[in-house]
C-alpha cells in the first residue's frame, strides 16, 4: 500500500500579509497542494493522508467544492482528511453539510476509523484530543487483525503529541501520520512523523518543506519505505552577519547582497546583524529591500564603547558615575539584560549631553 502524508496546508492563508509578495505566497500554497494531488497519480498512491489544518480557517462551500474537484481527479486514491486546530468543526461548519466525492473520507467527530477493504488498511483518526492521548488511542477497536493500521492525528498546542520513548514504542500502528507542528520531525524509528506544512508559512520556518511518500508491505503491513520529498516553491533563509569596529555600511551592504545573490531571488530572507560596531556607526540597510524579498531585517549590533576611556573623560559627572557603578558589579553575575541596560543608559546620557551642548 502506497501513501502520501501531508498536513498543515493552510489553504486560504496569506503569509507575510504586509509584504509585496503576499498574494504570490497565497497562490503558492494552493499550487503546492495541487502538486500533491498530481503526485498521487504519479506515485500511484492508494491513500492521501491529510493530518489536519487543510484550511487556514473554517472553509467556505466554494473552497470545499474547489478541493473536491481536485480530489475527483484521483479516483483511485483514498483521500482521508480530518480537521485541525485552525479548521476544527463547529456547529455552523460547511463541512457538516458538504458531500465529498466517493474517494474522500472526512472525520466529522473527534475520533473515528475508516477501513478500506481492497487495500486491507484501517485509518484510525483523531482530531485534537483534549484528554489523554494514551486513552484516546486505546479506545480504537481493531477492525481487522490482518490489516495495516495507520494513526492519522492532528495535535493542538495545548495537548501536544507525547514524545517519550516508551509511549512511542508502544503505539499499535505501522505508521503514525501526524499534523499540527510547524517543525518537521521523525520519531520512533521513522514510523511516527510530523511532516510540517508543504509550504513554509512564516519566516521562522526555514529549511526544506514538502511531503512524505511511504509504502507498506502488503504481506506484513509493516512500513517498508519512507522518504521525504521537498516540494515547496519558496524557502525562508536566515542570514546572520557579525560586525565589528572595522565594519562600514558599504561593505555590509555588499556582503549581504553577495550572500543573497548566492541563494537566489526565489528565497525570502531573514537578516540579523550582530556583533559590536563603532558607537558612532549606524547601518541603513533598507535599500536591500528594493532588490531582494526580505521578511525581517534586524540590527542587533551593539555600540562598542571604551568604558575606561568614557570613565576618564566623564570622571566627575553622571556618565562616569553610571559606568563605575556598573563596573563594580561582579562580571560573571551580569546578565544580557544588564549589559543591554548599560548600553541604553550610556546612549541616553551621551545623547542628553549632546542636546545640552547644542
Amino acid at each position: 500500500m502506497k501513501f502520501i502524508h501531508t498536513a498543515d496546508v493552510h489553504w486560504g492563508m496569506t503569509p507575510d500579509p504586509d509584504m509585496p509578495w503576499a498574494k504570490e505566497r497565497e497562490e503558492e500554497i494552493r499550487e503546492s497542494f495541487r502538486h500533491i494531488v498530481s503526485l498521487c497519480r504519479d506515485f500511484g498512491a492508494d491513500c492521501l493522508l491529510i493530518a489536519g489544518n487543510l484550511f487556514h480557517q473554517q472553509p467556505l462551500k466554494r473552497e470545499l467544492s474547489e478541493l473536491d474537484s481536485l480530489f475527483r481527479t484521483i479516483p483511485k486514491t483514498h483521500v482521508v482528511l480530518l480537521p485541525g486546530e485552525s479548521d476544527r468543526i463547529t456547529k455552523s461548519s460547511a463541512l457538516l453539510s458538504f458531500s465529498f466525492s466517493d474517494n474522500v473520507s472526512c472525520l466529522l467527530e473527534p475520533s473515528g476509523s475508516f477501513f478500506f477493504d481492497e487495500i486491507r488498511t484501517e485509518i484510525c483518526a483523531l482530531s485534537c484530543p483534549e484528554g489523554s492521548w494514551e486513552e484516546a488511542i486505546r479506545a480504537f477497536p481493531l477492525c481487522c487483525d490482518e490489516s495495516s493500521r495507520i494513526l492519522l492525528a492532528s495535535c493542538s498546542k495545548k495537548n501536544p503529541f507525547p514524545e517519550d520513548s516508551s509511549f512511542l514504542s508502544s503505539l499499535p500502528f505501522c505508521y503514525a501520520a501526524l499534523g499540527g507542528s510547524e517543525r518537521r520531525r521523525e520519531m520512533g524509528e521513522r514510523r511516527i512523523v510530523f511532516p510540517a506544512s508543504p509550504e513554509p508559512l512564516s519566516p521562522r520556518e526555514s529549511g526544506e518543506h514538502g511531503v512524505y511518500l511511504g509504502e507498506l508491505d502488503p504481506g506484513t503491513g509493516d512500513l517498508m519505505k519512507l522518504r521525504f520529498l521537498p516540494i515547496a516553491r519558496r524557502r525562508y533563509v536566515p542570514l546572520q552577519v557579525t560586525v565589528n569596529q572595522r565594519t562600514r555600511e558599504e561593505a555590509l551592504l555588499r556582503l549581504l547582497s553577495e550572500r543573497m545573490g548566492e541563494h537566489g531571488r526565489e528565497r525570502i530572507y531573514r537578516i540579523r546583524i550582530r556583533g559590536k560596531r563603532r558607537p558612532e556607526q549606524s547601518f541603513s540597510l533598507d535599500s536591500l529591500r528594493e532588490r531582494f524579498p526580505i521578511a525581517e531585517l534586524l540590527d542587533e549590533s551593539k555600540p562598542d564603547y571604551d568604558l575606561g576611556a568614557l570613565c576618564r573623560e566623564h570622571s566627575s559627572d553622571l556618565i562616569g558615575f553610571y559606568i563605575r557603578s556598573f563596573l563594580m558589579e561582579d562580571k560573571e553575575e551580569r546578565s544580557e539584560e544588564d549589559e543591554e541596560a548599560l548600553l541604553l543608559g550610556i546612549r541616553a546620557l551621551l545623547f542628553s549631553e549632546e542636546e545640552e551642548e547644542g
